[in-house]
């Protein structure tokens, strides 16, 4: 499996070379990272409107000399996450968590190759929530909700790693962020996958990655599971990928593709360009779509899919306003890995609006505090519509499977109808001081969807304070 990663690597850093010589219907989880910067950079999807990135992961160096330990950081992460959900009007779920992530990324031996190793040991305590919370707080090993657990504690990650050249190979338990397998950070605590990734910068302004994972440790669980997808809840034995992304000073072009082994082949496609008089006037214009088909033994019954999404956005000083249309051209959901923010479409911000034959269209401003002379601060206002048809050919097979089924049956008619969200988010990141890289958020929405769509009516607030520890 590592051979075939490192031939693809090798087949991408020949098109470096030439390129060099040449003249993103389970529960949905709602914006943009919790640990942002205060200016908003232009982004080719969405984005899960609850998550977090990956706190403290950096690019990596390799010394001269061996420094596996003087260049080794450790790091610890304090989240309090509180959450009221009401679902259909009837019952409130509520979770509230604190939760603690302790990061140790060790420095590289010196050589023409370097070693390492990454840990990460997480910890939670129950603040409250019962057995209705489900993963808002802790789920069991058999999948009912933990309401006796109040604190747990796992190795969140674990990796071994070795970087050659400009590229860095790490197999183990990690936080993976790409267009398939993004960790859906948006907890307590984050889901990490198990597997092989590669990741590096080539000449010319190109990142190459590869990787292939086969478990994942989800939110609110202690202990490994199999992989599965998101809406049809067929089991994946193995996801394996591959992307390249050119990047220039005006925009950036991606192109990947993905294995779920026996369920699907996706190609994905994404551009981004901006042009305008000034960065704080400037106009941003995006594209990306899925091609997704069968693969193998077609666990998921035969999958034609496509769906794409067009955006543009205006920089207005330090704030931005931006419309999206969004489409799924099929009669299938686009479907993605349970545990990961896996559409990087625009339109991803609550609900996904992948429902089969769907069309959405979004409008979202984001004011940025630095034009009110409150740098650090910002705040976003989204507004989503979406529409869906029946499918043509009715409930895919294996229309027996209780998760699939559901996803396209809903109040006894296939899944079609109307929906839409309504949301905010304001956010706060300290700058100075003692406090500086503490942050805070608010968020408050409201979805609503008619009868036969598949996504239920939700009114949802939550708040989150991350506290950044520096240890060395």
């Amino acid at each position: 499996m590592i051979g075939a990663l490192l031939t693809t690597v090798a087949s991408l850093s020949a098109l470096a070379e030439v390129h060099a010589s040449a003249p993103e219907a389970p529960a949905y989880d709602p914006v943009p990272e919790m640990l942002a910067a205060a200016t908003p950079t232009p982004r080719m999807r969405g984005g899960d409107a609850r998550q977090s990135p990956p706190p403290f992961i950096a690019p990596e160096t390799a010394p001269a000399p061996p420094r596996v330990l003087a260049d080794s950081t450790l790091r610890i992460l304090l989240r309090n996450y509180r959450d009221s959900l009401t679902i259909n009007g009837h019952g409130t779920q509520r979770g509230w968590v604190q939760g603690a992530q302790a990061n140790f990324v060790s420095g590289l031996s010196g050589g023409e190759t370097g070693v390492g190793v990454d840990a990460a040991l997480f910890g939670a305590v129950k603040l409250d929530g019962d057995g209705a919370s489900g993963d808002m707080v802790h789920v069991d090993r058999d999948g009912d909700g933990g309401e006796k657990r109040r604190a747990w504690a796992y190795m969140g990650g674990y990796a071994v790693k070795a970087r050659h050249g400009g590229m860095l190979l790490k197999y183990g338990l990690q936080q993976v962020e790409n267009v398939f397998l993004e960790s859906k950070d948006n907890r307590a605590l984050p889901p990490t996958f198990r597997g092989v990734t590669l990741n590096g910068d080539l000449a010319g302004g190109i990142n190459v990655e590869a990787g292939s994972v086969d478990a994942v440790s989800p939110r609110g669980r202690t202990g490994l599971v199999g992989l599965k997808t998101a809406y049809g809840g067929t089991p994946i034995s193995r996801l394996d990928y591959g992307g390249v992304n050119l990047t220039s000073a005006s925009g950036k072009l991606s192109l990947y593709a993905a294995q779920a082994r026996d369920v699907w082949n996706q190609l994905f496609v994404a551009g981004r360009h901006s042009f305008g008089p000034s960065e704080a006037a400037q106009w941003t214009a995006s594209a990306a779509a899925y091609v997704t088909r069968d693969q193998g033994a077609g666990l998921q019954g035969t999958i034609g899919g496509k769906a794409y999404s067009l955006a543009l956005a205006r920089q207005i000083g330090a704030s931005e306003l931006a419309v999206s249309f969004q489409h799924v051209m099929s009669d299938q959901y686009l479907d993605y890995v349970q545990e990961a923010n896996g559409l990087y479409l625009a339109n991803g911000m609550v609900a996904d609006y992948n429902a089969p034959r769907e069309k959405s269209l979004q409008l979202r401003y984001t004011a940025n505090g630095a034009d009110f002379s409150m740098p650090g601060a910002s705040v976003i206002l989204w507004g989503i519509a979406g529409r869906s048809k029946s499918p043509r050919a009715g409930v895919p097979a294996p229309f027996d499977a209780g998760t699939w089924r559901d996803a396209y049956w809903r109040g006894g008619a296939p899944v079609h109808g109307n929906h839409h969200e309504l949301g905010l988010k304001a956010s706060y990141v300290f700058d100075r001081g003692d406090v500086k890289g503490i942050s805070l958020a608010f968020i408050a929405l409201a979805h609503r969807g008619s009868a036969h769509y598949v996504e239920p009516g939700e009114r949802e607030y939550r708040f989150i304070l991350n506290v950044p520890l520096k240890v060395f």
